[in-house]
């Protein structure tokens, strides 16, 4: 990425540029993409399966305490467990 962007950024320089400048271009673009907050495709990737995990699982939970919730309606007053 940094690569594609450093080379369409060098295409906007005039043709005598030399490569010093290039350089320092490729550097400050470095140092700046780094100060974003950015993450990995990996990492990335990881986190999405943790978030689909953690809404499977409120799912479940939702459906259970929907159950609950149910029975304990069902329940006649005074009946056992009081």
């Amino acid at each position: 990425m940094i690569k594609q962007l450093s080379e369409a950024l060098a295409a906007l320089l005039p043709p005598g540029a030399g490569g010093e400048l290039r350089a320092n271009m490729d550097a400050v673009l470095r140092a700046h993409l780094r100060e974003l907050d950015l993450t990995t495709r990996e990492d990335f990737a990881v986190q999405e399966k943790v978030l689909q995990r953690t809404r499977e699982r409120v799912s479940e939970l939702e459906r259970e305490v929907a159950a609950l919730e149910k029975e304990l309606e069902l329940r006649p007053p005074g009946g056992a467990g009081e």
